[in-house]
């Protein structure tokens, strides 16, 4: 029976337009796993709101970087200077740079306000946990294109669930497309890894 429902999985992938989340990409790039979706460009639908919000936060990086050494901070009582990390300013261009090549889609406001479970608006759940835009914009496309979502953060895949919104997590999907690849970089996962995926979330 799993056998037959990871089967029935990759037939989805292969068949259906994939939409990226934030969470799956700061993740795929931590693992450097993002040129693996050099052949997939035609099959990925992103939201404007993504490209905007990993613009910015490549600029922000970039300009703290160049116009500050560091900011100042109390460690046992005593100022530290904390040195701006240029790494990140490298890791939000890379994630730029991939999601520039596929079909992007914007969400309406009027889509946002009407999208709704129940009684419960899907904008007042995502005011009430202040996510960003750009994550809410991602589950309205997939259930407006009837899409999978990639999406790593277990919060959000409830929410998907809660709404009848197919989604799999990165490693099940770069799995579909190279088995071989997947078992490498599962290979390469250590705690310092994981550390800098916790370190980036945080600057969401």
């Amino acid at each position: 029976e799993i056998k037959q429902t990871i089967k029935l999985w990759k037939k989805l992938i292969k068949e259906n337009k994939i939409v990226l989340s934030l969470s799956s990409l700061v993740i795929m790039n931590c693992f450097n796993m993002l040129p693996l979706l050099k052949n997939w460009s035609t099959n990925v639908i992103i939201p404007q709101s993504l490209i905007d919000f990993v613009l910015i936060r490549s600029q922000q990086a970039s300009n703290n970087t160049i116009n500050s050494p560091g900011k100042l901070a109390k460690i046992n009582g005593d100022l530290a200077l904390i040195q701006n990390d240029a790494e990140l300013s490298d890791f939000w261009n890379k994630i730029y740079e991939v999601i520039c090549n596929f079909e992007v889609q914007n969400v309406s406001e009027d889509e946002i306000i009407n999208f709704k479970l129940d009684n419960l608006s899907f904008e007042e759940v995502f005011a009430k946990f202040e996510l960003n835009r750009c994550q809410m914009d991602s589950l309205i496309i997939a259930n407006r294109q009837n899409s999978i979502m990639v999406c790593d953060d277990l919060f959000l895949r409830k929410i998907a669930n809660a709404f009848g919104i197919a989604n799999v997590n990165s490693t099940a999907f770069i799995d579909h497309i190279d088995e071989d690849e997947i078992l490498k970089h599962v290979m390469k996962i250590s705690k310092s890894r994981m550390s800098k995926v916790l370190m980036i979330s945080r600057s969401w």
